[in-house]
């Protein structure tokens, strides 16, 4: 008795677990293309209430394992400070790879910093990655994200 049991446990999670497998092949993790940026195109901007950061890249393409010279202006009628920021992959964990922005030209309304980077290579011809950049608003934290993709 005990073993039809057991044999019936093993056919019924078999049968979830490619039932699953099936489910989660059709969900894509990474963000549709329209949200990822395109330097060939354009610089990505974001706007967040009255905050308007705008990232550009050193070059049209980023490669792995090239230098990448990031700038960031940021527009703001308040004091916005950028208290971290770093680059993460989201389709594979390749650690966090820190990014320090120096100051290029600041107004009263307008901060550009740039940062210079490397990315490493991934075993896929392509890859998404993330740019965190936490700031602090009038003293009100937020973290703002820009996707783009690297070619290897």
């Amino acid at each position: 008795m005990n073993k039809h049991i057991t044999i019936l446990a093993i056919i019924i999670s078999t049968i979830l677990l490619i039932g699953s497998n099936y489910y989660l092949s059709g969900i894509n993790p990474t963000p549709q293309n329209s949200n990822l940026c395109n330097f060939q195109q354009s610089p990505c901007s974001t706007i967040i209430e009255d905050l308007q950061i705008t990232l550009s890249a050193g070059t049209e393409v980023i490669k792995a394992e090239s230098e990448i010279n990031f700038e960031l202006l940021v527009k703001s009628e308040k004091a916005v400070i950028i208290t971290s920021a770093w680059l993460e992959g989201k389709d594979m964990f390749m650690g966090k790879i820190p990014l320090f922005f120096t100051p290029n030209k600041i107004t009263q309304t307008n901060t550009l910093v740039s940062a210079q980077t490397m990315i490493g290579a991934c075993t896929e011809e392509s890859m998404v990655w993330v740019m965190n950049i936490a700031v602090e608003i009038a003293g009100e934290a937020r973290l703002i994200q820009f996707y783009f993709e690297s070619e290897r």
